[in-house]
């Protein structure tokens, strides 16, 4: 009965212990600056996948472009509509291609940036792929 009591008194003790642990880092500044690095991170990350979603679908309309600039319109019925399909399949292939590709850049991204958040190498990786995002959209403007 004694070493129970003293047992649960020992566990109290560790807690506030902890506790006081949890507030002393809660309040210190270098927490501070790292959890609105965290945030600066998340949204910055937020916006290359919103990015990637929108660069997505430039390139599409890019592919449609340079397809219709590229081929031979003929005149007969048949072969306008094999082109049209040829078309279509290209556009759904990119499609998939660069889905898969944006599915591995959120989610891998997501990962690097939550393990190294702050670091010089997240940031790097962050400007890189927000500068591919960005000239592909500004290259959109000009096709």
């Amino acid at each position: 009965m004694i070493q129970a009591k003293a047992k649960r008194e020992m566990r109290s003790e560790r807690f506030s212990f902890y506790c006081w642990e949890v507030v002393k880092m809660a309040s210190s500044p270098k927490l501070e600056q790292k959890s609105s690095t965290a945030v600066l991170t998340f949204i910055l990350w937020l916006l290359t996948a919103v990015l990637g979603i929108q660069v997505i679908i430039v390139t599409r309309e890019m592919l449609f472009s340079l397809f219709a600039r590229f081929t031979v319109i003929s005149q007969s019925g048949y072969e306008a509509f094999l082109q049209a399909n040829t078309a279509g399949a290209a556009g759904i292939f990119l499609i998939i291609i660069l889905s898969v590709l944006w599915i591995a850049a959120v989610i891998g991204g997501g990962e690097y940036y939550y393990r190294h958040v702050g670091q010089p190498s997240s940031w790097r990786l962050l400007t890189r792929i927000l500068a591919v995002e960005i000239s592909i959209l500004l290259l959109a403007l000009f096709i």
